[in-house]
């Protein structure tokens, strides 16, 4: 066990890569929160991998080259999704109405896994809608992954942390607690740890895992996503093949390292 959860804290460790932000002190309280998801996860379905699971994602970018979704966060669950379902979990996706269709795209390879869209129409914003409600509305685990401050579940963390290392972070820091929080320097990178953390905490899981730790498919997501959304890149706002800037080299180095972790767990 102890092993294990070694194994579970260095694949943490491998997305802990500030890429900008000067999010160091954020990764310094969020630690050990990839060990708690990964352990919520593991006992779903009473280990017999045949629970539930619900994915909130999507973030709009009305200043976009076209108006559209973000790439990091629909590619990133689409993955996790054939990941969580291929271990025999059920799988149903929930957004906003302006990120439906980058959503949609992204599951485009898993044309049966349910997507929910909610209205705009609050008093938040004439984009966003409130997805926070549903995310606390239940009596289920929460698990959330961020790179910002902004992100739900980000209400985990001290505010002072936010407020004090995040540029504007009193402003845009989310109040919205996880129980379990995920902090990586890219939010796509979340997904690569969850995905190798399971693999390392059940071994009757990890073949299957191991092999959804895959740049060719990650690649095909982030293709389908930003060429059928659209999607456009959160920080240049371009329909490009990038997340938060970054290429695919970029990301694929990390996920690289977090395989090589979960092959480290099967070789021994």
């Amino acid at each position: 066990m102890a092993d294990r959860l070694a194994l579970i804290d260095a694949i943490e460790a491998a997305i802990h890569q500030d890429v900008g932000r000067n999010i160091g002190a954020l990764f310094a309280a969020a630690r050990g929160g990839l060990r708690g998801a990964v352990a919520a996860l593991a006992d779903c379905g009473d280990f017999g991998g045949s629970g539930t699971v619900g994915l909130i994602t999507g973030f709009y970018v009305p200043g976009g080259d076209p108006p559209a979704a973000e790439t990091d966060g629909p590619v990133a669950v689409a993955l996790l999704v054939h990941a969580l379902r291929r271990i025999g979990m059920s799988c149903r996706v929930c957004t906003d109405e302006p990120c439906a269709a980058a959503c949609r795209a992204a599951l485009s390879g898993l044309a049966d896994v349910p997507v929910d869209v909610v209205p705009l129409g609050d008093d938040i914003s004439f984009y966003v809608t409130l997805l926070d409600d549903l995310f606390l509305a239940g009596p289920w685990d929460t698990i959330a992954i961020g790179d910002g401050g902004n992100e739900i579940g980000m209400g985990a963390l001290p505010a002072s942390v936010i407020h004090t290392h995040i540029a504007h972070g009193s402003a845009i820091a989310c109040v919205t607690p996880a129980r379990y929080l995920i902090v990586a320097g890219v939010s796509h990178w979340g997904a690569y740890a969850l995905i190798g953390g399971l693999a390392v905490a059940r071994a009757d899981w990890l073949g299957t895992l191991l092999a959804c730790l895959d740049p060719a498919l990650d690649q095909a997501i982030l293709e389908a996503t930003v060429r059928d959304g659209p999607a456009v890149d959160g920080v240049t706002r371009r329909q490009t093949l990038t997340i938060d800037s970054l290429d695919s080299t970029t990301h694929h180095a990390v996920l690289e390292a977090i395989r090589m972790l979960v092959w480290g767990a099967e070789a021994g």
